[in-house]
């Protein structure tokens, strides 16, 4: 689950330019924070941590995803990769 670092940036950059390699190696999900790239704002106003760690489940849950093999991330345009 790729998940944007700042509010207001969005991930569809990244899909754009790296989505195609990542995808050969991972099933991606490109996740945007409320309010941001093609995420609706919040109807309640509810941009809290804890909100957002309930829509990271809400997208997890369903697809049956029981863990994070790898989680991908990236701050100040860097890619990281943490692998637990």
């Amino acid at each position: 689950m790729l998940v944007h670092p700042r509010p207001g940036v969005g991930s569809y950059w990244m899909e754009k330019l790296y989505g195609e390699n990542l995808e050969n190696y991972f099933t991606m999900i490109y996740l945007d924070q409320r309010g941001s790239g093609r995420s609706g704002s919040a109807a309640n106003s509810d941009y809290s941590l804890n909100r957002m760690a309930r829509d990271f489940e809400e997208v997890r849950q369903p697809l049956k995803i029981d863990s994070l093999i790898t989680f991908v991330w990236y701050s100040a345009n860097n890619p990281c990769q943490v692998i637990p």
